[in-house]
């Protein structure tokens, strides 16, 4: 809750300072607020600086280390074909999120007034945080609803299932409809409000049940590289927006929109290829049904 509420300070002041041609400002308060808040949490660290810096660092070491990481990924992706579907979709949801976060204000601009328009960003930044944070607190209410209607204090994988991929559709296809609108030279402003909004709201159901689903369908073997494996998402999604990340941007604020609809696609299709694969995953009795505590979430 402090995050999100640091975030929604840090926006407004941040749009506040941009539209009154004051962004040197901005910056110059998060250095005076950073630096104190960085120096009081080195002071107060139990651990010595030793603990996290044994030795020199080679160049050679680290590359060693990623080697690793992509040896281990790979390994585990040839093993378990859910997690890497898991992988690819939050990676494709995080592709589109990214793209949807740099790129919005411009999608917003042709579509209102420009005496509007500082007012309409200022508006829609705070909310944006404020919606991610209800979306997380979604899953929590949704969780605490199926425990009370089952009786049970687990959640089991097949509705946490049903939670990732509806998270991810949610999102990805109000997109696409305003990228086929655009197409056709057409504009909503009220169909680009409720994108926006849905793709916040998404996060915070998309990453509980992604971090939930993976490490319930990690092997044994591998538990204790949970966090690497969990990590190549970030990798997938680098590669991923390294390939696709300029033409879906598109090539004016006038193609914003259509541009979107690479990242939407792309995942709407890992959506419904993560549903299959998982869902028979379940009927074969492969990976057998885990189940989630309640309040895990």
């Amino acid at each position: 809750m402090y995050q999100f509420l640091a975030q929604v300070v840090g926006c407004l002041v941040g749009i506040f300072a941009y539209t009154h041609g004051l962004t040197h400002f901005a910056y110059l308060l998060g250095a005076f607020v950073c630096v104190p808040c960085f120096t009081y949490c080195s002071s107060e660290m139990e651990e010595s600086y030793a603990t996290f810096t044994p030795g020199s660092v080679r160049l050679a070491d680290i590359t060693k280390r990623v080697g690793e990481i992509i040896g281990l990924a790979l390994t585990t992706f040839r093993r378990s074909t859910p997690i890497l579907c898991l992988t690819l979709l939050f990676a494709s949801y995080l592709f589109l999120a990214n793209l949807v976060d740099y790129y919005w204000p411009l999608a917003l601009k042709p579509q209102i007034s420009s005496q509007w328009y500082a007012t309409a960003w200022l508006g829609l930044s705070a909310a944006a945080i404020a919606i991610c944070a209800l979306g997380s607190r979604m899953i929590s209410f949704l969780s605490r609803s199926w425990a009370s209607r089952t009786k049970d204090l687990r959640t089991h994988n097949a509705i946490l299932r049903r939670w990732l991929v509806f998270g991810a559709l949610l999102c990805s296809l109000p997109l696409l409809g305003m990228g086929l609108l655009r197409l056709v030279n057409g504009h909503s402003l009220p169909l680009f409000l409720v994108s926006m909004i849905l793709v916040q709201f998404a996060y915070g159901m998309v990453l509980p049940c992604y971090e939930t689903l993976v490490n319930n369908y990690i092997p044994d073997a591998s538990a204790h590289e949970r966090a690497t494996i969990l990590s190549c998402s970030s990798l997938v999604r680098c590669i991923i927006l390294t390939l696709l990340g300029i033409p879906s941007a598109g090539q004016s604020t006038d193609t914003t929109a259509i541009g979107w609809m690479i990242p939407a696609s792309l995942l709407t299709l890992v959506a419904i290829i993560t549903w299959i694969v998982l869902r028979a995953d379940e009927r074969r009795g492969v990976q057998p049904l885990q189940l989630v505590k309640k309040g895990h979430l």
